[in-house]
């Protein structure tokens, strides 16, 4: 098998979702003790359309393709653990209950991490159309601080902290798989719980590149628009409808921001020796301490089930995929002699 056809995962309720290039399997540690396996196909757009796969592009859709699996996989692990009559009546809704979660989760993200760290480094009496840089440094550190915080506050959870130990039980399941070694628990123990490609990574660099992008808006508009700059003669005013164009404005530009860091964050997989990716990493590992947790050998044991699995359904479609080769490479030759 390949270990450079990447695979990647996701901690659930009692259990680990791994992905591979064109299907995802959910192991779940059932009350009697059980590893219950639930594989699905990936339906990518790039699959479907390569023009998906260009650099920036392709960033944006496996964002929301990971949202959509990712919540899905959530609340099949939380059905999992209901009465069958539940699972039936949940199972109806699945498909509304993600979109409606999708929708939710980006809502109050952008209120989180745009528009509230945007309104209070305006209090601070720093003005984005004086001093962008400034501003977006002092927003973008406020960002950081509240998802932090939020991070630390929902680790104090029971529960969570648990999720937290099948996050780092996938860690040390693909780990193991990129070393090359045999997806075994005892190899997996002696691996770290710190993944350069893990989503916390994703969301650090979401939040460093947001500063520069999102300093170059009030720049632009004010070369476009001189008069952006005093919209009313109400300094508060101005400010108001300042902000009712810059907020929208740094919204539009996520899907850049997400598509940039989705290449930084393969390049820093890439290069994990250059002391430079080293450097701009070192702030998501800090912050994946709080995401991942050292877990149980019965934890390793399901992340493991789980990747298990989803090599072998990769190396079920290389075989696939060399036995439709091969016998055309015969033809060709016989053909030419």
């Amino acid at each position: 098998m390949n270990q450079e056809e990447n695979v990647g995962g996701q901690a659930l309720i009692e259990g680990v979702m791994m992905r591979g290039k064109n299907h995802y399997t959910m192991a779940l540690r059932k009350e009697s003790g059980e590893i219950k396996l639930i594989t699905k196909d990936i339906k990518s757009l790039a699959s479907r359309w390569p023009v998906f796969k260009s650099p920036f592009l392709r960033g944006v859709i496996a964002l929301f393709e990971s949202m959509a699996i990712g919540i899905k996989s959530l609340i099949i692990s939380a059905n999992e653990a209901l009465p069958d009559e539940e699972k039936e009546k949940t199972k109806k809704a699945e498909g509304f209950t993600i979109g409606l979660m999708v929708v939710t989760s980006l809502v109050l993200g952008m209120g989180i991490f745009v528009a509230i760290p945007n309104i209070l480094t305006e209090v601070f009496g720093i003005r984005e159309t004086e001093t962008p840089i400034l501003f977006n440094l002092i927003a973008g550190a406020v960002r950081m601080l509240l998802f932090v915080g939020y991070v630390f506050a929902i680790s104090l959870m029971k529960d969570v902290r648990r999720v937290f130990e099948y996050h780092g039980a996938e860690h040390k399941a693909v780990n193991t798989y990129e070393a090359g070694e045999e997806l075994t628990i005892p190899n997996a123990v002696k691996f770290t719980t710190y993944h350069p490609r893990c989503g916390t990574s994703f969301m650090f660099f979401v939040f460093f590149i947001s500063i520069f992008i999102f300093s170059v808006v009030p720049v632009a508009i004010i070369a476009m628009f001189p008069g952006f700059k005093v919209m009313h003669t109400n300094a508060t005013l101005n400010i108001v409808f300042q902000k009712m164009i810059l907020i929208p404005s740094h919204i539009l530009l996520l899907p850049i921001v997400a598509s940039v860091s989705y290449e930084v964050l393969k390049l820093s997989f890439k290069k994990q020796s250059n002391i430079i990716v080293k450097w701009i990493s070192r702030p998501g590992y800090y912050i994946q301490k709080l995401t991942t947790n050292e877990p149980d050998e019965s934890q390793l044991e399901v992340a493991l089930a789980a990747l298990s699995e989803v090599v072998h359904l990769m190396s079920l479609e290389a075989e696939k995929s060399e036995a439709v080769v091969q016998p055309s490479e015969r033809v060709l030759a016989e053909e030419a002699v």
